[in-house]
C-alpha cells in the first residue's frame, strides 16, 4: 500500500487541490476578484508615490545632488577658514606679515626705503 500522498494533496497538506481551496475561499465569505482589485490599486498608488510623488526617487536623487554639492562646498570653506587662520597667526605673531600687507593694502614704505613711481605717457 502507497502511503505517499497524491499530488493534489502534496501541496496543500490537507488533501485539496488549488481549486478546491480557491473555490473553498469564496464560499467563506472572501471575495477574490474585489481583493485582488484593492491589491492592483494599491500597487498603482503606491508605484505613482514611488516613481511620481513628492516623496518618491526624483526627491531622493535631487538630495543626493544637493549632498554632494554642499559637500564640495564645505570643503572649499574649510580650506578658505585655514587660510584664513594661517594668516591672523601670521599676523598675530610675524611682523613681516605685517609690514607686507602695509605695503600692498595700504601703500606704505618703510623708513630706509625710497619709493619710485613711474609715470607712463
Amino acid at each position: 500500500m502507497n502511503t505517499e500522498p497524491s499530488m493534489a494533496q502534496a501541496g496543500s497538506g490537507h488533501g485539496h487541490s488549488v481549486g478546491e481551496r480557491l473555490s473553498r475561499h469564496k464560499t467563506s465569505g472572501v471575495p477574490v476578484k474585489p481583493m485582488i482589485a484593492i491589491l492592483l490599486v494599491s500597487l498603482v498608488v503606491l508605484q505613482y508615490q514611488l516613481w511620481l510623488g513628492d516623496r518618491g526617487l526624483p526627491e531622493v536623487h535631487r538630495l543626493k545632488v544637493e549632498v554632494e554639492r554642499r559637500v564640495e562646498d564645505n570643503a572649499r570653506l574649510e580650506a578658505h577658514n585655514r587660510r584664513l587662520a594661517a594668516e591672523v597667526h601670521d599676523l598675530k605673531e610675524g611682523l613681516e606679515a605685517v609690514e607686507e600687507r602695509a605695503r600692498t593694502d595700504l601703500g606704505m614704505i618703510g623708513r630706509d626705503e625710497t619709493y619710485y613711481q613711474l609715470v607712463g605717457r
